[in-house]
């Protein structure tokens, strides 16, 4: 030949090493966590209630009443079991009605609670706070879907997020199938 040939292509690189390579480092955040005070701590024990679900959502929509104001969501997402209690109404099935209600007032109190750019790591960081976002957007179909989605987009705005976000199981698969879902209304 005449001219020298072109180098072969890279060979893929695996997922972990494009997931690192576009996602800023990890860094351990030092949260200071604030003990609830008396009424505080009774929604937080009525917002896990296991048995009563009216209770229990009852509870979800004052913690999300408290959670639209700016000036509370600081001091809320570092209350002590206030997340827990979230994640855990929200990981529930929502079996009837009142199931329903609290699973999407308490991802709503979670999507709330991610807006401050403080929090977000903080939300993120919680050990299963992503996962059952990427649970309400796989079985639900109406808000509790739309709230979980746009609390993950909202979480996703901080760099130091998008690294763990990567590795949650079923993310990508399940954004894509609501994508998927998305484009066959449109053709309709």
């Amino acid at each position: 030949h005449p001219y020298p040939l072109p180098p072969p292509p890279p060979l893929p690189r695996a997922d972990v090493i494009i997931i690192s390579s576009h996602s800023a480092p990890e860094k351990n955040i030092n949260i200071k966590w604030v003990q609830p005070d008396s009424d505080l701590a009774a929604l937080i024990e009525a917002a896990g209630e296991e048995h009563n679900l009216v209770r229990r959502s009852n509870a979800c929509g004052a913690l999300k009443v408290l959670a639209s104001k700016d000036s509370n969501k600081p001091k809320l997402c570092r209350t002590k079991g206030l997340l827990d209690v979230l994640v855990k109404a929200s990981w529930d099935d929502a079996v009837d009605s009142d199931a329903l209600d609290a699973r999407t007032r308490a991802v709503t109190t979670i999507l709330y609670l991610s807006e401050p750019k403080d929090n977000r790591m903080i939300v993120a960081k919680h050990p299963q706070a992503l996962n059952v976002l990427v649970k309400v957007m796989q079985e639900d179909t109406g808000e509790a879907r739309w709230r979980a989605s746009s609390a993950l987009a909202t979480l996703a705005k901080t760099p130091g997020n998008r690294g763990g976000m990567g590795r949650v199981d079923k993310l990508a698969t399940v954004l894509g199938e609501l994508m998927v879902v998305g484009q066959h209304r449109k053709d309709e």
